[in-house]
């Protein structure tokens, strides 16, 4: 059997815990406010730029196909340079 002494001892602990909290009221407090630090303002000059993401394609382009056989004694380009005005691609 179980001792009576041991089980309202319990009992006591119990209702002493669950009365304390019943008193108290749930108030709001609102917060600080928050700290904020000033700066002076400052007139400069700025430059302007924009940052994108993207692809990079060429308007115009040619491929140089040999028409004939042999061997290729001269070059008479450089990379990346523009061709002549008159010049025309031909299929």
């Amino acid at each position: 059997m179980r001792n009576p002494s041991i089980s309202c001892g319990r009992i006591i602990i119990l209702a002493a815990a669950s009365l304390t909290g019943c008193g108290q009221s749930n108030t709001y407090v609102p917060p600080p406010p928050p700290k904020v630090t000033v700066a002076n303002p400052l007139q400069q000059e700025i430059k302007r730029y924009l940052e994108a993401t993207g692809n990079a394609a060429a308007v115009n382009s040619t491929n140089l196909v040999a028409r004939v056989q042999g061997y290729l004694q001269e070059i008479k380009y450089e990379d990346g340079a523009e061709p002549p005005r008159r010049a025309r691609r031909r299929r």
